[in-house]
């Protein structure tokens, strides 16, 4: 999927790339050919994004915005929702459910 300008910019905009730059326009393209939904999208860079970032010369030393970026990714997050086939039974217990068959 290729991104328009409009959509790119929506896309810089959410991931603060003007404040805090780290993906090139066409990798950003490039990731959109991987991840089509938008919200995907979103959170697959906003995870790359979220790496340690600190940076410590001489003793001195950058914030690190990861956990910044990790609570931004969680607003875009994939909802892991299914339906389970027929033919698997869902055993529940006090401490877990797990899923039998197959």
């Amino acid at each position: 999927m290729t991104i328009d300008a409009n959509g790119l910019n929506k896309v810089k905009l959410i991931l603060r790339e003007k404040d805090i730059p780290y993906f090139s326009d066409d990798e950003i393209q490039q990731y959109s050919d991987l991840y089509p939904d938008e919200k995907r999208l979103l959170y697959e860079l906003l995870l790359i994004k979220s790496q340690n970032n600190s940076l410590n010369i001489s003793g001195i030393t950058t914030n690190d915005d990861s956990q910044y970026f990790k609570m931004l990714a969680q607003r875009y997050r994939p909802n892991n929702s299914g339906i389970l086939k027929q033919d698997q039974e869902v055993q529940h217990n006090a401490d877990s459910t797990r899923i039998i068959g197959s």
